[in-house]
């Protein structure tokens, strides 16, 4: 009984370090029930620090995965006039992981002795941690109204079009906010 309770524990402990990490804040006082339109506004070009996550072909699959769910859920996108400005950006960091310190025990026959002990200290090691983030900012008043991001994106793999579309999707599944 035990034992299958603790597989369940450490199953969905697992599974809630796979879950996506999507958090958002927004601007309490904003209306937006009245958002209808919106226009799309590229991230500044600026000094490339990773031509992973700054590209032009990044640019492009978050565009085209903001204007699918946008237009899905029924926002006209528009050239003029529109009600919200959507962007994006990128940024990473390097964040040390590691692994505990491990003890081994084990059996055997070394000269007379009948036993070993094997000691395994932590594993460390360097990865890079990347965050999308998507911006609505409100054009009457040209502030930022509601962010949204991801920052379970961590690998080269996960910028793929399939990964940036969920990324996008999951994020945007926020907005708008909820009213508390």
């Amino acid at each position: 009984m035990f034992s299958k309770v603790l597989a369940t524990f450490l199953a969905g402990f697992i599974l809630a370090g796979c879950a996506p990490q999507i958090r958002t804040e927004y601007d309490k006082t904003n209306d937006f029930s009245r958002l209808k339109t919106f226009t799309w506004e590229p991230p500044e070009t600026k000094k490339v620090q990773n031509p992973i996550l700054d590209s032009e072909l990044m640019t492009d699959r978050v565009y085209t995965a903001v204007k699918d769910v946008l237009t899905r859920r029924g926002y006209k996108e528009v050239d003029q006039g529109a009600d919200f400005i959507v962007t994006y950006h990128t940024a990473s960091k390097e964040k040390l992981r590691s692994s505990p310190f491990s003890i081994g025990i084990g059996y055997g026959h070394y000269g007379r002795w009948n036993h070993s002990v094997i000691f395994d200290g932590p594993d460390i090691r360097s990865e890079e941690e990347g965050v999308l983030i998507l911006d609505v900012i409100c054009c009457t008043s040209n502030k930022l109204v509601w962010r949204g991001w991801d920052t379970s994106l961590v690998s080269q793999q996960n910028y793929s079009e399939t990964a940036v579309r969920k990324s996008v999707e999951q994020i945007l599944a926020k907005f708008p906010p909820k009213e508390t």
